[in-house]
C-alpha cells in the first residue's frame, strides 16, 4: 500500500538522545494526537500543481511528506493497538488519494479497512462514529461514480448504504439529546426519520452530515423511481415523486438551519429538486412555475458561490423543458417517455396568444391564422411585453432558457480552452492582480520555495559538520502568520496565469465525482474497446476513433459534488473572484449568464394540489433573534419569509449582461444536448440503452420574420450524433492542413525570370495533389452536411450515390463509419457505377450551402458537440441551419405517421427534394 514512501530512520538523527528523552516524556495518545493534527494541516495543503519554479530554488523544511507521516503514524498506532487511530490515518491516506487523483480501487481498499478496524471496536467514541458514517457514505459514493451496472439493483444497494448511514446519524444525535421521529422503523419508509423541530443544537456537525445523506438518499429515490416507471411498476408514479419530494425538502431545511451551511450543498439540493417538480408538473401536480422558480434559485445559488457551470447549465435545461411543457410541446407517456409534439408553424404563421389547446391542431392547420397585416396590426396595438398571455411568456422563457444554457456551455468550452491560450498564460500579473492575491493560492503554489531555511554551501566537510551545533546555539526568529504570507506573497508574484488556472483546475477536479479519480478497470475496458471497433476508416490517419459504439452517457446514479469538498468550495468562489476581476478573458468569456428577469415569471395563486407531502420545517432554528433588532446592522439580508444566503456568498458578483442572449440582433442558432437523468425515453424507442441510447435536442432559433424566435426539441440518435462529431473533428484538422496551405501559395508571385524549369515545375504544381485533397475535403463536408440533416430527421439513411467515383477505394469506407462492416461493402461496388449514374450528380461545390472555411467546420464541429453544443450567427450556414432545424420538425411529425414499410420510390423523392433544398439554399 506504501512501498514508495520512504519512512524516516531516527538512528540517522544527531540528536537520537534528545528525541528519545522527548518521547518518553509523551503519553502515548498525546503523540498520537500531535501526529494526527499534523496529517490534518498538510491536508489542507494542496500541491498538484507540481513544480512552478526552478527546484534548485527550494528551501529546507522540517516537515516531511503528508504521506510519510501517514505511514508512520499507522505504524505506531498499530504498535499501540489502538484501531480508532488505525482507521483515522487509513482514512486521511484515502483523502490523500482523491487529493492526487490516484486510482479509486486502491482509495476504495483504504476506507473498507478503516471501517473493519471501526467495527471492530465495541465502544466508539462520537467522533469516530461521525468518521465511520462518512467512510460509509465516501466509499458508497466512489463506488457509484465507477459503477458499470446502471439498472435498478444498483441503485437499490446505494440506497440501503446510505439510509444505514442515517441511521447511524440520528441514532449519536438521538444519544446527544436530540428528539427523532422514526417512520416505520422497520425499513419500508425509514427515509422519513429526522430530528423533531425546533431542534436544541444547531451547532453539532450532525446536522450538516445529515443533509447530506438526505440529499443522496433523495437522488438514490429519485433514480429508482425512474427506473421503476420505465420498466413498469403497479405503484402510482406520482406517490413515488412525491416521497423523493419529501425528503429532498427536508434536507434542504436541515442544511438552510445548519449553523456549517455549505452553498454548494444547498445549490445541488435545490437542484435535485427542481427535477423531481418537473416530474410532477409533467403529472400535473405542480405549476410549472413553481419548478422553475426552484432551479432558477439553484442557478442563483451557484452563481454567488462556486460558479458551477455544469449544474447551472443542465439547470437552464430543466427549466426550457419546464417551459416547453407548458406550452405544450412535451407530453408524458405512461411509461415515463416523452412524446414531442411541433408546432409545425411557417414562416408567415404566427402564436395564437393564449392556446392551451391541442397543439395537434396547431401543426397541422394554419389557415385559421390571421393574415400579416392584421397580426402586425394587433402587435403593434400591445406593443409591450407585458400585454403578452401565459402562453407566449412560457415560450419567450423557453427560449431564453436555452439561449442561456448555450452561453453557458461557451464559457464551459472558454474556460477548458483558456489554459491552453498561449496569449493569455504568457501575460504577466498586473500589480493590482498581484496585490490581490488569496493567501492560501500563494501559500499552495511557492511556501516550498519561500518559507524554511535555504540550502547552505559549506567550504569543506569540517564546516558541514559543524553546522548543526553552531544552529542549535543560535537563537531562531518565529515568524507570525502574518509575516509568513507577506513572504509567499512577495514570491507569488512572479507567477503566471497559467500557473492559477492549473490550480483552479485541480481545486474543480476534487470538488466533483466525475473528475474525483482515475478509474483503471474502465481506463482498461475502453482501451478493450477501442481496439475492437477500430477508428473512422481508412481515409481519416489522423489518429482518431469512432465513439459511435461507446457509452457515452452520464454516470446520473451518483451526486456531483464530493462529500468533503467544503474548503474546497470557499477557495473555488474565492478563486472565481479573484480572476473574473484581475483577467478580462476570463471576465468576458469565462463567466455564466445570471437569469434574466423573463425567465422569473411569478406563480400564481391557485389552489393547490392534492399533494401529501411528508416533511420537516426548521424555518424556527433559521431565525436569530438577533436578526430582529433592526438596530443591528446585518451584511447579508433576505427577503421577508425566506432565510438567508449562505455563507460566504458573493452578493455583487461579477455579471456579464445578458442582452447578447435575451436580445440578438442577427440570425442565431442554437443547440443543446440534454441527458435525460429520470430515465426519460423516445416512445419511439422506449428500449433503448448505452451506446443506441436517445438524447434530447434543445434548440432555440432567431430570424428576422414576424416570428422572431422559435424554440423547440426533438430526440436524436446519441450513436449518430457522437459519430458525426468525432468526423467533423478529423473534418477540422484536415482543414486546418489543406486550407492553410492553400491560403498561404495565393500571395506568392510568380519568379521574375522564368525559364524553362520554372515551367516544368508549374506545370508540375497544376497536377499537384492538393486540389485532389481540396476536393476530398468538400465531400466529405457534404457527407457530414447529410449526415446532419438525416441526423434531424430528414433522411432515413446516407445515400451512397452522392459518393464521388474519382475518389481512390480505400477512402470509401470513411465515409460511413458508423454503420457496420458489412454496409461498407458498396464501396467496392462504386467504381463500377456508369457514368451515366454520375451524370446525375451535380457539382458538390454547388451543393454546400456554405463558404468552405476553416471557420465554418469549426463552427459546424461545436454546433455538434455533444458535451456542450454551440450558438452561432450570420452568414450562410445560419441560413441553412435555419431552415434545415425548423423544416425538421414537420418531416419529423410526418414521418411519425407513416408506416415502416414505405415504398423506396417514395423514399428516391425525398432525397432528391433534399438535394435541391441544399442547392437553393
Amino acid at each position: 500500500m506504501y512501498k514508495d514512501v520512504p519512512v524516516s530512520n531516527p538512528e540517522n538523527s544527531l540528536f537520537q538522545y534528545q528525541n528519545f528523552q522527548s518521547r518518553a516524556r509523551l503519553d502515548a495518545r498525546l503523540w498520537l494526537n500531535c501526529r494526527q493534527a499534523l496529517v490534518k494541516c498538510l491536508l489542507i495543503e494542496v500541491r498538484g500543481l507540481g513544480e512552478v519554479k526552478d527546484p534548485e530554488t527550494k528551501v529546507l523544511q522540517e516537515l516531511a511528506d503528508c504521506r510519510q507521516y501517514c505511514i508512520e503514524g499507522l505504524g505506531e498506532a498499530e504498535a499501540c493497538g489502538d484501531l480508532e487511530v488505525q482507521a483515522d490515518f487509513l482514512y486521511q491516506g484515502a483523502l490523500l488519494n482523491i487529493m492526487e487523483g490516484k486510482s479509486q480501487e486502491n482509495t476504495i481498499s483504504l476506507i473498507e479497512d478503516a471501517i473493519m478496524l471501526l467495527n471492530k471496536v465495541p465502544k466508539l467514541s462520537i467522533p469516530t462514529q461521525q468518521q465511520l458514517v462518512t467512510c460509509m457514505v465516501l466509499k458508497t459514493d466512489l463506488q457509484a461514480a465507477e459503477r458499470d451496472n446502471d439498472s435498478v439493483l444498483f441503485t437499490e444497494k446505494t440506497l440501503v448504504q446510505y439510509l444505514s448511514a442515517q441511521q447511524l446519524i440520528l441514532k449519536q444525535m438521538e444519544t446527544l439529546g436530540e428528539e427523532i421521529q422514526h417512520y416505520f422503523p422497520q425499513g419500508e419508509k425509514s427515509f422519513y426519520s429526522t430530528p423533531i423541530s425546533p431542534m436544541k443544537n444547531i451547532y453539532i456537525s450532525h446536522m450538516l452530515r445529515l443533509a447530506q445523506v438526505k440529499l443522496r438518499i433523495g437522488h438514490a429515490m429519485a433514480r429508482n423511481a425512474a427506473k421503476y416507471i420505465r420498466n413498469g411498476t403497479d405503484k402510482d408514479p406520482v406517490v413515488l415523486w412525491t416521497e423523493v419530494l419529501g425528503v429532498l425538502t427536508t434536507a434542504l431545511e436541515l442544511s438552510q438551519a445548519s449553523v456549517s451551511r455549505e452553498a454548494n450543498l444547498e445549490a445541488e439540493i435545490l437542484f435535485n429538486l427542481g427535477k423531481v417538480e418537473r416530474m410532477l408538473v409533467l403529472h400535473g401536480k405542480v405549476q410549472p412555475r413553481k419548478a422553475a422558480e426552484t432551479l432558477l434559485q439553484a442557478i442563483k445559488t451557484s452563481f454567488r458561490n462556486d460558479h458551477d457551470l455544469g449544474l447551472m447549465r443542465q439547470a437552464y435545461l430543466e427549466v426550457a423543458l419546464v417551459y416547453l411543457f407548458a406550452v405544450g410541446q412535451v407530453i408524458l407517456k405512461p411509461n415515463g417517455s416523452l412524446e414531442i409534439i411541433q408546432d409545425g408553424m411557417d414562416d408567415t404563421a404566427s402564436v395564437r396568444p393564449g392556446t392551451m389547446d391541442s397543439v395537434k391542431s396547431k401543426a397541422t392547420s394554419t389557415k385559421s391564422y390571421k393574415s400579416k397585416k392584421d397580426r402586425l396590426s394587433s402587435r403593434a396595438k400591445s406593443g409591450k411585453s407585458e400585454d403578452m398571455d401565459d402562453s407566449e411568456k412560457h415560450r419567450r422563457a423557453a427560449y431564453v432558457a436555452i439561449r442561456c444554457a448555450t452561453a453557458v456551455a461557451q464559457a464551459q468550452r472558454s474556460r477548458m480552452l483558456l489554459i491552453g491560450d498561449t496569449v493569455v498564460t504568457s501575460q504577466p500579473l498586473s500589480e493590482t492582480a498581484q496585490d490581490d492575491i488569496p493567501d492560501f493560492l500563494s501559500l499552495d503554489l511557492v511556501s516550498v520555495y519561500t518559507l524554511g531555511k535555504k540550502k547552505k554551501k559549506y567550504k569543506n566537510e569540517i564546516e558541514e559538520e559543524l553546522a548543526p551545533l553552531i544552529e542549535a546555539q543560535e537563537t531562531k526568529k518565529v515568524e507570525t502568520y502574518e509575516e509568513q504570507v507577506s513572504r509567499t506573497k512577495d514570491t507569488a508574484k512572479e507567477l503566471g496565469w497559467i500557473h492559477i488556472l492549473g490550480y483552479q483546475t485541480i481545486l474543480q477536479r476534487m470538488c466533483f465525482t466525475a473528475t474525483v479519480s482515475a478509474s483503471s478497470t474502465k481506463k482498461n475496458k475502453q482501451e478493450d474497446m477501442a481496439e475492437e471497433l477500430g477508428d473512422l476508416g481508412p481515409g481519416f490517419d489522423l489518429g482518431f476513433i469512432s465513439h459511435a459504439q461507446y457509452d457515452t452517457s452520464l454516470n446520473h446514479d451518483v451526486v456531483r459534488s464530493m462529500l468533503l469538498c467544503g474548503s474546497w468550495i470557499g477557495r473555488l468562489n474565492r478563486l472565481h473572484t479573484y480572476l473574473a476581476s484581475n483577467l478580462s478573458v476570463y471576465s468576458a468569456t469565462c463567466c455564466g449568464i445570471y437569469p434574466p428577469s423573463m425567465l422569473t415569471l411569478p406563480v400564481p395563486a391557485l389552489p393547490k394540489m392534492d399533494l401529501e407531502v411528508i416533511c420537516r420545517s426548521y424555518s424556527q432554528n433559521q431565525t436569530n433573534p438577533g436578526d430582529m433588532d433592526p438596530s443591528i446592522p446585518l451584511a447579508i439580508t433576505a427577503d421577508p419569509g425566506k432565510p438567508l444566503p449562505p455563507p460566504g456568498s458573493n452578493m455583487e458578483p461579477y455579471m456579464p449582461s445578458d442582452r447578447p442572449v435575451t436580445s440578438p440582433t442577427e440570425p442565431q442558432v442554437a443547440l443543446q444536448f440534454y441527458q435525460p437523468s429520470l430515465e426519460e425515453t423516445d416512445p419511439l424507442n422506449p428500449d433503448a440503452k448505452g451506446p443506441d441510447s436517445r438524447v434530447l435536442l434543445l434548440y432555440a432559433l432567431f430570424k428576422k420574420t414576424t416570428q422572431p424566435t422559435v424554440q423547440g426539441l426533438q430526440w436524436i440518435s446519441m450513436a449518430q450524433l457522437n459519430d458525426l462529431h468525432d468526423r467533423l473533428a478529423v473534418l477540422g484538422q484536415r482543414g486546418e492542413i489543406s486550407l492553410q496551405e492553400k491560403q498561404k501559395k495565393e500571395p506568392v508571385a510568380p519568379s521574375p525570370t522564368p525559364s524553362t524549369k520554372a515551367k516544368k515545375t508549374q506545370r508540375i504544381k497544376a497536377l499537384s495533389p492538393k486540389v485532389q485533397r481540396d476536393e476530398q475535403l468538400e465531400t466529405l463536408l457534404m457527407q457530414c452536411i447529410t449526415d446532419v440533416m438525416s441526423l434531424l430527421g430528414m433522411v432515413s439513411e446516407p445515400e451512397p450515390s452522392n459518393l464521388p467515383i474519382d475518389l481512390p477505394p480505400k477512402t470509401a469506407p470513411e465515409f460511413y463509419p458508423h454503420t457496420p462492416i458489412k454496409s461498407r461493402t458498396m464501396s467496392s461496388a462504386m467504381s463500377k457505377r456508369s457514368r451515366s449514374d454520375i451524370t446525375r450528380q451535380s457539382d458538390i461545390r454547388k451543393q454546400i450551402p456554405f463558404e468552405v472555411s476553416k471557420t465554418n467546420i469549426r463552427c459546424l464541429e461545436n454546433l455538434f458537440d455533444p458535451s456542450f453544443g454551440a450558438l452561432i450567427c450570420g452568414g450562410e450556414m445560419v441560413k441553412w441551419l435555419l431552415k434545415v432545424v425548423h423544416t425538421s420538425d414537420t418531416s419529423l411529425s410526418k414521418e411519425s405517421t407513416k408506416d415502416t414499410a414505405a415504398s423506396s420510390p417514395t423514399k428516391e423523392l425525398t432525397k432528391e427534394s433534399l438535394r435541391e433544398s441544399i442547392a437553393t439554399n
